[in-house]
């Protein structure tokens, strides 16, 4: 495990900074010790390297390392005491999703009841363009809104804004979303819930996804944009599903068909989205 774990350091040392880049050189040590700390190179219990020697590895100054060291600390990571050095406390990411393309709806709706949402925000705004085209209505029409954070096991793993027509989003309170997954509440207004179409792209945390993600402002987030339609093909909600992409993997198996076309295949396990 050792060797594991001084090879990959001198791997990063090499790559992982450089001054020719717009991040402080500090901040890029930390990302490279985070990012081994959440792959379990480092373990709860395990003493990272003394500052002389990350120092002579990274090739910047102790007074560089010790400040990436102490943001370690201030993010929960590591502790540090005066003649036993830096300690492994924890893993940034003890937890994390994994989604297979099951195509199933009645999989949307388990995502709820496995994970923990916590809502910031309820209220009803006006349809922005992109609101009112995914949702089919006009621009300025009053839509539901609710903003979540999703957990698993205490971590925070996605960020999720959510658009519903008022007419559907009238029928449920704010404490409902707490005790039952969004699309439930929908179906329990009569609507019966047919089929999804989204797409996965990437984008970057904000100030406020930042924060309640527990990430950097500017960080690389995934983010889902899901459409959810009824039986009768009308729009019933809009997703836009942000994700810390160490937290969240979406695998697809692909079949051959003939000579040219490649098409998902069900999984029979669960499918992990966000709702």
């Amino acid at each position: 495990m050792t060797d594991v774990i001084e090879n990959s350091l001198v791997s990063a040392s090499e790559g992982g900074v450089s001054r020719q880049h717009r991040s402080p050189l500090y901040h890029q040590i930390l990302l490279v010790l985070r990012q081994q700390i959440e792959d379990g190179l480092y373990r709860t219990g395990d003493r990272l390297p003394g500052e002389f020697e990350l120092a002579s590895r990274f090739d910047v100054s102790r007074i560089t390392v010790k400040r990436a060291l102490n943001e370690l600390v201030r993010l929960g990571l590591v502790k540090r005491e005066q003649g036993r050095g830096t300690t492994v406390t924890a893993r940034s990411a003890p937890l994390s999703f994994r989604a297979t393309a099951s195509g199933r709806i009645e999989n949307l709706r388990d995502m709820g009841l496995e994970t923990q949402a916590r809502l910031l925000a309820f209220d009803y705004v006006s349809a922005t363009a992109n609101v009112a085209e995914a949702l089919e209505i006009q621009i300025g029409e009053t839509v539901q809104r609710a903003v979540r954070v999703r957990s698993i096991g205490g971590e925070p793993f996605s960020y999720l804004i959510s658009f519903v027509p008022e007419r559907i989003g009238r029928s449920y309170e704010a404490g409902d979303l707490d005790a039952s997954p969004l699309l439930s509440l929908i179906e329990a207004t009569g609507a019966v819930v047919a089929r999804a179409h989204q797409s996965i792209t990437a984008t970057l945390a904000d100030t406020e996804m930042a924060s309640e993600l527990k990430i950097d402002i500017g960080a690389p987030l995934l983010i889902i944009r899901r459409v959810v339609f009824d039986a009768d093909d009308i729009p019933v909600e809009y997703l836009e599903a942000n994700y810390r992409p160490n937290r969240y993997e979406m695998s697809m198996e692909l079949n051959r068909v003939g000579e040219t076309t490649l098409f998902p295949v069900p999984f029979t396990g669960d499918f992990h989205s966000s709702d």
